[in-house]
């Protein structure tokens, strides 16, 4: 910005000083002050900047504000313009992520100890009529009794995460089972003490919040927490 010493009311120093008195406080700063700021001009040039400003303020106030409502007047009408644009582009953003956090979730698939109370499974899948849950002796699983080894085998294969309450020999099968360089999407074992409501909830939890292998060739104890 160059600023000359004012003679007359003309356009052109009316623009300069737009930008003058829009950008510099010159009630709260004295005339040297504001030549420190605006190196391009001197200090000459900040008095008669003043002074042309005391001579004519009524116009220059009322062009100032004419200019501050031609400004806020075309932003809006820019944000008008964008604002479609913009609203797609959120969109997009939201649906890439929302896309994004379903692939990182997993889809969790739990199969109950056949020894496990069938209210496990009713009060599940009452819960969120989306979740599968299948019991051991199930037609479509796996015959009551199976030993745990093939149990395990079966889960690694269709993806399921095992419920039980056999807290005293599974973790030396899975032991067994890492061993064979085999993996398992993860074995859960209920807490007796716990209700099978109280059970339920955490297992219901677990399904809607956990990652893809966060549980993967891992025994936790329920509750978690």
């Amino acid at each position: 910005m160059c600023l000359h010493p004012m003679t007359s009311g003309s356009k052109e120093h009316a623009s300069e000083l737009k930008v003058f008195f829009t950008s510099t406080s010159i009630v709260s700063k004295t005339p040297e002050k504001i030549a420190e700021q605006f190196h391009t001009v001197t200090l000459e040039q900040v008095y008669a900047t003043i002074l042309y400003y005391l001579h004519y303020q009524s116009k220059v106030d009322a062009y100032l504000a004419d200019w501050l409502e031609f400004s806020r007047t075309m932003r809006e009408q820019q944000q008008r313009k964008l604002s479609p644009a913009l609203d797609k582009v959120s969109a997009d953003a939201a649906g890439k992520h929302s896309k994004a956090v379903t692939r990182k979730l997993m889809a969790i698939r739990y199969l109950l100890d056949e020894h496990l109370n069938p209210a496990y499974r009713s009060q599940l899948v009452r819960r969120n009529p989306d979740l599968v849950v299948r019991i051991i002796g199930d037609l479509d699983v796996l015959l009551k009794d199976t030993p745990d080894p093939e149990i395990l085998i079966w889960c690694k294969t269709n993806e399921f995460i095992l419920v039980t309450n056999n807290r005293k020999s599974m973790p030396g099968h899975l032991a067994d089972h890492l061993a064979n360089s085999r993996h398992i999407p993860g074995i859960f074992t209920i807490d007796a003490n716990q209700s099978i409501g109280q059970t339920v909830e955490e297992l219901i939890i677990i399904a809607g919040a956990s990652f893809k292998n966060e549980y993967q060739d891992r025994i936790e104890y329920l509750p978690l927490v």
